[in-house]
């Protein structure tokens, strides 16, 4: 009789790895969803098995099973990140945080993606005012979206209540981090932050996390819908965008892009529309060309003006292509606390021939008081009866000193 083959032995070998194998696909789910009791009865050695006890037990308020969990899952796995971070917060909790501090640390540097300890870390460092690393810590939560709007306040409490964090938090912003612009956000929906936005704006500017313009933008006009013009002005003048000279931006219509409110805001109103076009008259250069039915009521465009109390004057050119007798628009200078008008420079049709480019010359004074900001706007004349006429305006132009 022959005795067994090769590969029977071998079969009879693998039974056992098989059996292994099996059990350990039952004890998988049961180690990592079942009670601790269980689990523990299951895989007792573990160590992941340890680790979630571990947490389980320091949740429940038994800091002392916690802690030998924990220590006994590190004993058998060292780089165990559960076991390290929930060792640490035990750690904490007995009141050891230099310690504490020590073993979240390295829980954090293991792994970015560990939000208790990080989310221990910010608040630990930022109790001692140590804002660089505290903010760091922020900076690994806020990118991975974990609890933004809580590191926002965080952020913005702290720089608000305590001048050093100031620094810290700019340079932070300044590596232009993917959540930025979310933060901002955030600032501008806290009430009372203006002057940090405006000094963290600044700071900024000379930096990768400087503000686009529409970024600019967006903080300029909520700040015009919140009458912030004092805002405005601080942060307009800190960083010169747009620039402070010439007085009015993009008076010749060149402009390709524009911060609003700064620059020529075209609107539109019923009967009423604005456009910026070649200059059939003038080779390569735009204008404005405006088309108005006599009736309607509103502005065709409109720019925010950050005059110094003082006298000026308001220059500008146009032609009629078409309509009259009266164009019925003018451009105005106004207050942005006041109806009245500083300026009414009105447009006229000319008699005669209307094709040619005409200069209009008016000069006005910005009062020493109640007057924080101003607008201009080329606003409708509305007459009774509709009178269609096609108007072209170019090169705007406000200088101090001037009272034609």
């Amino acid at each position: 009789m022959r005795g067994p083959s090769v590969g029977n032995w071998l079969g009879y070998l693998l039974i056992p790895a098989a059996i292994w194998l099996g059990w350990q696909i039952v004890v998988a789910p049961i180690a990592q969803r079942a009670p601790p009791e269980l689990a523990l009865r299951v895989a007792p050695a573990s160590p992941a098995v340890l680790a979630r006890s571990a947490e389980i037990e320091l949740a429940a308020g038994r800091p002392d099973n916690a802690r030998d969990l924990a220590a006994d899952s590190l004993t058998r796995a060292p780089f165990n990140l559960r076991a390290l971070r929930t060792l640490g917060l035990v750690t904490a909790a007995d009141g050891d945080v230099v310690a504490a501090d020590d073993i979240l640390t390295l829980a954090g540097n293991w792994s970015l993606r560990d939000t208790p300890s990080h989310g221990w870390l910010v608040d630990r460092r930022l109790r001692v005012g140590d804002y660089a690393s505290s903010f760091a810590h922020a900076d690994t939560l806020a990118r991975r979206g974990v609890s933004q709007a809580e590191v926002f306040n965080l952020l913005i409490t702290a720089a608000v209540q305590d001048p050093r964090a100031m620094a810290p938090l700019r340079n932070l912003l300044a590596t232009a981090p993917p959540w930025d612009r979310e933060f901002f956000n955030a600032l501008q929906r806290r009430p009372g932050t203006e002057s940090l936005t405006a000094t963290l704006v600044a700071g900024l500017e000379q930096t990768p996390g400087r503000l686009s313009d529409p970024e600019l933008a967006e903080i300029y006009d909520l700040w015009v819908r919140q009458n912030r013009f004092d805002a405005i002005g601080v942060l307009r003048t800190a960083i010169a965008r747009p620039p402070m000279t010439p007085i009015v931006v993009d008076g010749d219509f060149s402009a390709r892009t524009a911060i609003e409110p700064f620059g020529m805001t075209l609107l539109s109103a019923a009967g009423l529309s604005a456009e910026v076009v070649e200059d059939e008259m003038r080779a390569n250069n735009p204008a404005l060309r405006i088309t108005y039915d006599g009736f309607g009521s509103g502005a065709a465009v409109e720019q925010l003006l950050l005059l110094p109390p003082g006298s000026y004057g308001l220059n500008s050119e146009y032609r009629i292509e078409s309509g009259g007798p009266d164009a019925r628009l003018s451009w105005q200078v106004r207050c942005v606390e006041r109806a009245q008008p500083l300026a009414d420079q009105r447009i006229l049709v000319p008699v005669g021939p209307t094709s040619d480019w005409r200069a209009l010359e008016t000069g006005f004074t910005v009062p020493g008081s109640g007057c924080a900001a101003q607008w201009l706007r080329l606003v409708t004349r509305p007459g009774d009866r509709r009178a269609p006429v096609a108007v072209w305006l170019d090169n705007v132009v406000i200088e101090r000193g001037s009272t034609p």
